[in-house]
């Protein structure tokens, strides 16, 4: 995942990210004008979908002086754009784009409170278990956090868990979310 820049300057005024989306509406709207078929209106938004999700990390993991430049890093390609419907559904094609849209899954504070104690309830389990031999053990302290962890997206976030949609992405997204708790560099 790219690095974000960081900086000691002033962050960056609420007001430029608001025009910067505006002007991203603007060039998404005078794209959707010349595209006629329902595919192409959809590719064209891709580029403007791409860039909020971006923008929404950046005021996720609260980089905001960095915002504008961590967007301008960005090089956007037709062939692997993040793609989104209505229902905010997403077909990824790499684990970066995924990890953007896993944290907009989890914007609330109380969801990655319970994904960090489901994530230690099973892993610890896990870990006590293989000590003791006990595959059984290992695999129901591992359903255990699974299931805490889909509580907190059906009551907190009231979405249906990303487990479904990319296991593997998911569990990847997962941990590295903790990871990002544990050292600080996301709130809870």
């Amino acid at each position: 995942m790219m690095a974000l820049p960081t900086s000691s300057s002033s962050p960056l005024p609420f007001c430029v990210c608001c025009g910067f989306i505006r002007l991203l509406n603007r060039v998404t709207y005078s794209r959707l004008q010349r595209h006629s078929s329902p595919f192409q209106r959809f590719s064209a938004a891709h580029f403007h979908l791409s860039a909020v999700l971006a923008l929404l990390r950046c005021f996720v993991l609260q980089h905001i002086s960095s915002a504008a430049t961590f967007l301008l890093s960005l090089s956007f390609s037709t062939s692997a754009m993040v793609n989104l419907n209505a229902k905010f559904q997403i077909s990824a094609s790499n684990h970066k784009e995924f990890y953007i849209y896993y944290l907009a899954k989890h914007s609330k504070q109380w969801t990655r409170r319970i994904h960090l104690i489901g994530t230690a309830i099973g892993v610890v389990g896990a870990a006590a278990s293989a000590v003791r031999m006990d595959a059984f053990g290992a695999a129901v302290s591992i359903a255990v956090g699974v299931a805490i962890c889909w509580a907190g997206d059906a009551m907190v976030e009231k979405t249906s868990p990303t487990t479904f949609k990319n296991p593997i992405w998911s569990t990847v997204s997962n941990f590295k979310m903790v990871a990002s708790i544990l050292t600080g560099d996301m709130n809870i």
